[in-house]
């Protein structure tokens, strides 16, 4: 919902029969305006006006007795929650599936300004805009993040995606006080295992500031992030949803994040698909891990487990682990090292059945921060090493 000026709460039902709701400050009805289509958009408010869009493709402007002043045709449906910049001008967008994302500027009295279409193409409309004084910023379901000017011309552009992760799914930006965005993402680090949140955070001009892994202790979940919030002190707050890889148990997480320096941590050795044999790359191979159909890697004979930590100077102390993943107790401590670059020499004594299947690490940052990165599926063969 939103808030007008003298307390009124305005939100959108849908059924089959759609309505916008005004609702005054006692809890009793004002009026309420029945739509083309179900509405699922946060309201708008400018200048004594309500703009919202319906899934029929449509942009209304009411006013604050509920009488509609217009009402423009966008073409195809809309979830996006409109947006207004300081000269009026009203933002939102529209895709369907197998349509190119398009983007709308509508002057105050219902015309068109101008329509822009993503040169990338899109799946889905976009969440909203974030609007400063001369920039439009929103993102795209490809991925993608924008900067336009208030003429519809792109300013620059992020594009979130990697090779393992073509179309991570990006969520509505926030921009703080100095300037600097903020957009939220997920992504998988490689080709196998869960989802990993992620925080960015770009300068005015387009220049990647940080990015930040969200992690938890619960490193079998995808991790979806919200969109991010930025307090008055400058804390930029995400909240997360934990999706389990298999089981149904799910978990939420709230995270407060200043700027800073970056943390992560990545495996990268031994890699997957690979053989490797007393400790050596032998070739890629095609493996697959029956329990999960994800492909896997087969170490005989130990190998020297490698990792990317960033800021790695601020890192007291990485601790690697082995687990089971289908296995009820909990990952071993197989070593912990002091100083970069933070590496193990992993021999484990197994026969690949019944076995531990996953390498699990973690970085203990100075200020008490604690990011994690596990590789699996493995399969261990040795017959010498720890148990």
């Amino acid at each position: 919902p939103c808030i007008g000026p003298d307390g009124t709460v305005y939100f959108e039902t849908h059924g089959k029969t759609s309505y916008l709701y005004a609702i005054l400050p006692n809890g009793t009805l004002k009026w309420k305006f029945e739509t083309e289509g179900y509405v699922s958009s946060t309201p708008a408010i400018y200048n004594n006006t309500i703009y919202f869009t319906d899934m029929y493709g449509y942009l209304y402007a009411l006013d604050f007795d509920g009488n509609l002043k217009w009402i423009f045709d966008l073409k195809y449906k809309s979830l996006c929650n409109p947006s207004v910049d300081k000269n009026g001008v009203i933002y939102c967008s529209t895709a369907l599936p197998g349509r190119v994302n398009r983007i709308y500027a509508v002057y105050p009295n219902g015309t068109l300004k101008w329509e822009w279409i993503s040169p990338f193409g899109g799946s889905g409309d976009t969440h909203g805009f974030a609007i400063t004084n001369d920039t439009i910023y929103f993102s795209t379901y490809e991925g993608i993040l924008y900067a336009l000017d208030f003429d519809g011309n792109v300013k620059w552009y992020a594009d979130l995606s990697t090779s393992y992760t073509p179309s991570p799914y990006s969520n509505l930006p926030a921009v703080g006080k100095d300037g600097t965005i903020w957009i939220t993402c997920n992504r998988y680090d490689r080709g196998t295992g869960p989802l990993h949140a992620y925080l960015y955070a770009f300068t005015p001009d387009g220049e990647k500031k940080y990015e930040i892994k969200l992690v938890s202790s619960e490193p079998y979940y995808h991790h979806w992030p919200g969109s991010p919030s930025i307090a008055k002190d400058g804390t930029v707050y995400v909240a997360t949803f934990a999706d389990p890889v298999s089981g149904t148990e799910t978990f939420g997480y709230l995270y407060a994040i200043r700027e800073g320096i970056e943390k992560d941590i990545v495996i990268t050795r031994p890699k997957i698909p690979y053989l490797y044999i007393f400790d050596r790359e032998i070739m890629k191979i095609n493996k697959i891990y029956r329990i999960t159909g994800y492909p896997c890697s087969i170490i005989i004979g130990g190998i020297t487990v490698e990792t990317e930590v960033k800021s790695d100077k601020y890192v007291e102390k990485v601790e690697f682990y082995t687990d089971d993943e289908w296995s009820s107790t909990p990952p071993k401590l197989r070593y912990t090292d002091y100083s970069p670059p933070f590496q193990w020499k992993c021999k484990i004594k197994s026969f690949g059945v019944e076995s531990d299947d996953t390498i699990m690490v973690k970085a203990y940052y100075d200020d008490g921060d604690v990011v994690v990165d596990i590789l699996y599926p493995l399969k261990f063969f040795s017959i010498f090493g720890e148990e």
